[in-house]
């Protein structure tokens, strides 16, 4: 406003502004711009002559009438429809997939696909998402794939500042003699232990060839430090060991859950300001993440799937920095993305609650803000757009039901082809299948919304319905604190539709102490004893391989079958 009211008083009487803008790429209203001032221009200075430029010389027609559909919903915009000067290309293609993990892992194998048949090189793509914290999932996938990447305007996820804290506590529950763990993490949040008491601990440690952690439980040694600074070295020691004793039991998702909400880390990283709304996002996605390794290791607890964690993400973490020339795919959100354009282009996570933002949705200014940014996203693709989004995401480490973006309806099937992954085909609910309707405008309901995400479904890994789309307060997306409770790293609250008996079937595994089980990696065994509740409930199962023996597993990811005499 400041700025507009400047030039207005210098150029306001000589009438020779001229102003260059596109309404519908105003994205940054959160940062201060007003489209008001592009709106109201001729207000301010009667008698402007407006020049509509809507030849485009970047994308095919295909994607430029999906854009123009898009942005046409909205009401704030002086109204324009761009044409195309390409011949017609590509159809744009709308993709579901399972999970985070699925779509991540169909965009890798789409790039590596089209390089194989085709003079495509990396740099010709890019990855768009809305917020940083999706990168973890798509970041894997390239590593997974040894493909090279870019992350523009973002640090790689696991060098984000708040993962490497989270994860020094982690490395020293699964190995005390990390001393550099320990360094970390002492003071992640602050506890008062000044360079001087630090010191002292090393020199100590040094002197008598023993680990940090070793000396700061020894009483004679802590004993030499002040009082404050005592109790907030035992306080850390006792929640070290504390953890290294509910490792051996605990799920690695369960495990940072507990120590995120024992240490306070959303009051800590809220207090930063809103940066450090972003960063718990990252730790929600770190917490998802070890999730997946808890469902690749058969639902297996304890200290080997946390190895296993440490050490894929220590693999991650020592990657060394891309040379800036390098042939890499492009990651970015869509903000950044801004004024760059690229061959093939994938905008990624159209779920409501994530694109648009849950706090969008009961605002028409940020809504229409939200789709301003969806239309910079398809207007970056020069020749091929994907659009891609998942049944369900993990939140805090639980699988949960998604709702596909608002934005999605006006993706009508002649603007876009429509594909599913092949575990959207075989693990899916279906219930995607009518995104877009068969029609376009705001009058295309049928079909769509709420109604096709209530059903009882069917697959989807045992996701949960939730009390509202990805993203809103029924995902602990408020300012609730850390915890297993009610945390910002805590599992969702949501509204189950109990099964009634008749419904039951009636071949489903029944989990009883004596029950004979079959895990698909270890083979057959006898259930032992069953602890928890809930996504919480684990089962102790000795199993009949003498190598293998007892294993405690998390119930709802060990997918047992009965075991038959």
């Amino acid at each position: 406003a400041a700025q507009f009211r400047f030039v207005q008083l210098i150029g306001g009487g000589y009438r020779n502004v001229m102003v260059v803008g596109d309404d519908d790429q105003s994205i940054y209203g959160w940062r201060g711009a007003d489209i008001r001032n592009i709106l109201d221009f001729e207000r301010a200075f009667s008698g402007a002559r407006i020049v509509r430029l809507e030849e485009n010389y970047r994308s095919t027609p295909n994607i430029l009438a999906l854009a123009n559909a898009v942005i046409a919903e909205n009401t704030e915009r002086r109204g324009k429809t761009l044409r195309a000067t390409r011949p017609a290309g590509e159809t744009v293609t709308l993709v579901e997939a399972l999970d985070e993990r699925d779509e991540a892992d169909f965009i890798a194998d789409t790039i590596t696909a089209r390089m194989s048949r085709s003079d495509l090189s990396r740099r010709d793509c890019a990855v768009l998402y809305r917020t940083n914290a999706q990168s973890r999932a798509i970041e894997d996938a390239f590593r997974r794939r040894n493909i090279p990447y870019r992350l523009v305007g973002a640090v790689r996820f696991y060098d984000r500042r708040e993962i490497r804290d989270i994860m020094a506590y982690l490395k020293l529950v699964a190995n005390p003699a990390d001393d550099e763990a320990f360094r970390r993490a002492v003071n992640v949040p602050k506890r008062g232990l000044g360079d001087a008491t630090i010191t002292l601990l090393v020199e100590r440690a040094q002197r008598e060839g023993v680990p940090l952690l070793t000396i700061a439980s020894r009483t004679d040694v802590v004993a030499e430090l002040r009082p404050a600074a005592r109790t907030a070295l035992a306080d850390f020691v006792s929640l070290v060991q504390r953890l290294q004793t509910a490792a051996v039991d605990s799920a690695v998702d369960e495990l940072l859950r507990d120590l995120a909400a024992s240490i306070k880390y959303a009051d800590h990283l809220r207090a930063e300001g809103p940066e450090g709304q972003e960063r718990i996002e990252n730790v929600r996605e770190l917490i998802a993440g070890a999730a997946e390794v808890v469902a690749d290791e058969g639902g297996e607890v304890g200290l080997t799937p946390l190895d296993h964690f440490l050490q894929s993400s220590t693999l991650v973490a020592g990657i060394d920095k891309l040379d800036p020339n390098a042939d890499a795919v492009t990651c970015m959100t869509m903000h950044n993305a801004k004024g760059l354009e690229f061959p093939v282009v994938f905008v990624s996570g159209l779920e409501d609650g994530l694109f648009p933002l849950a706090r969008a949705a009961e605002d028409p200014s940020q809504l229409e803000e939200e789709r301003r940014l969806f239309y910079v996203g398809i207007t970056r693709a020069e020749t091929k757009l994907y659009l891609t989004c998942a049944e369900q995401r993990r939140r805090n480490g639980e699988m949960m039901f998604s709702m596909p973006s608002r934005f999605l309806k006006q993706v009508t099937i002649s603007l876009a082809e429509r594909q599913k992954t092949a575990r959207a085909k075989s693990e899916g609910r279906g219930g995607f299948a009518s995104i877009g309707g068969g029609q376009s405008g705001r009058d295309a309901d049928d079909g769509w919304g709420r109604s096709s995400y209530n059903g009882s479904g069917g697959g989807g890994g045992g996701a949960k319905r939730s009390g509202g789309p990805y993203g809103s307060a029924a995902y602990g997306a408020g300012n609730s604190s850390f915890g297993k409770n009610a945390g910002a790293f805590s599992a969702p609250a949501r509204r189950d539709r109990p099964i009634e008996p008749e419904d039951e079937s009636q071949d489903a595994p029944m989990f009883a102490v004596g029950a004979k089980v079959r895990h698909a990696k270890f083979g057959s065994g006898t259930i032992a004893e069953l602890t928890g509740s809930g996504r919480d409930l684990k089962v102790r199962i000795d199993f009949e391989d003498e190598e293998i023996g007892r294993k405690t597993l998390v119930l709802a990811q060990a997918k047992l079958e009965r075991g038959w005499e």
